[in-house]
């Protein structure tokens, strides 16, 4: 089994050691949920990492297939096996 890689991003690029914070507005949690609502660092996995490759306020879609994914979609997006999810953004323009 692959050993899950995490990435956490941030516009503070004098961050040396990710600290973990409180939750700002803590939500009502299902029983053995309830340390959601304790110090965390958000991280993303490696797979969905593209989705914070843009600034905050930019306007961003990422797509990956899934096994749902029709032939012709999977024929129209992903016609090479390079790319595992195809980011696209809008401009201010």
């Amino acid at each position: 089994m692959a050993e899950t890689r995490l990435f956490h991003f941030s516009e503070d690029d004098s961050i040396e050691t990710f600290e973990p914070r409180p939750v700002e507005v803590p939500s009502d949690r299902a029983a053995g949920q309830e340390w959601l609502n304790g110090p965390l660092v958000w991280a993303v996995e490696e797979n969905f990492q593209a989705t914070y490759l843009f600034p905050r306020d930019c306007p961003r879609i990422v797509i990956w297939p899934t096994p749902a994914t029709s032939s012709a979609d999977l024929e129209k997006w992903w016609v090479t096996d390079l790319a595992h999810s195809l980011p696209t953004w809008s401009g201010s323009g």
